[in-house]
């Protein structure tokens, strides 16, 4: 099991976990940034640790009297997973029940897609990354420069001066989801169509 599909299927972005402190690290300011983790028991099958930096919203506001000792039970959430470990947050603004809400709508709304299905939409913004757009949904899409093989469409073209632009209408797929910046990500169906060895790999790399 890979990342995105722990992040999909197992431990959502923003969902509580409570963990027990099993150790500390020492701390290590990296460009005023706090380095340093404490690590957690918790009902995870995975390894789970938090982050100095996840203890305060403002990591200039950080101070050793935020490091829970050991032993101690706190409140979490879940904010990512990498290299098979569980990374949690403690920042008061995660822990807000709003955030947990906003977190849970998003995770409802994606598991109506049907991914590789098609959809049109309206290009609201173009960057050098890709294009921004909207489909009717409560996120927002994007095709991704960097997304080519899994996300069921054709790579924009090399030059972005052929792109789809600003109010043109397109035709995209679902092709998979961008958890943490809650938008949902598209591969573009140009007129030709797409790419039938594009929506091969996508299909089994995506839901």
């Amino acid at each position: 099991m890979n990342a995105y599909e722990v992040l999909r299927d197992v431990h959502h972005i923003g969902s509580p976990l409570v963990g027990r402190v099993t150790g500390c690290t020492e701390i290590e300011i990296y460009h005023g940034f706090p380095g340093g983790h404490v690590t957690l028991a918790t009902t995870s099958n995975f390894p789970a640790i938090l982050p100095y930096q996840y203890l305060s919203d403002d990591h200039s506001q950080f101070n050793s009297n935020l490091i829970p000792k050991l032993g101690a039970e706190i409140e979490t959430v879940v904010f990512n997973f990498v290299d098979e470990t569980l990374y949690l947050s403690a920042r008061p603004r995660d822990l807000k029940s709003s955030t947990i809400h906003e977190w849970r709508d998003f995770y409802a709304y994606v598991s109506t897609l049907s991914i590789g299905s098609e959809i049109t939409g309206v290009v609201e913004k173009a960057m050098p990354f890709g294009l921004f757009v909207n489909f009717g949904s409560p996120y927002i899409g994007l095709i991704d420069i960097g997304h080519t093989s899994f996300n069921g469409g054709r790579a924009l073209p090399f030059d972005n001066d052929t792109w789809p632009t600003t109010g043109d209408s397109i035709r995209c797929t679902i092709g998979y989801i961008r958890f943490h910046n809650r938008q949902i990500g598209l591969g573009w169906i140009p007129d030709g169509g797409a790419e039938p060895n594009d929506a091969t790999e996508r299909r089994s790399r995506a839901f």
